[in-house]
């Protein structure tokens, strides 16, 4: 049953991040210059390798 437990979860944090995020980036937007968009892209493409790392430790964690 932990299964319905962690996607119920992730899509509580989904709700939170999503909308916090779109503001976020949308303030960020008036603040830095467009030349700052490869830094985003690097920063963000870090931020989903890191997250495919940890998913693969997690699954590996509970014998998948």
């Amino acid at each position: 049953m932990t299964a319905p437990r962690a996607n119920r979860a992730l899509r509580v944090a989904a709700l939170v991040l999503v909308p916090a995020g779109l503001l976020l980036h949308l303030w960020l937007g008036t603040k830095v210059p467009l030349l700052a968009v490869p830094v985003g892209l690097a920063c963000h493409g870090a931020a989903v390798l890191g997250a495919r790392r940890w998913l693969r430790g997690q699954q590996r964690r509970a014998g998948g």
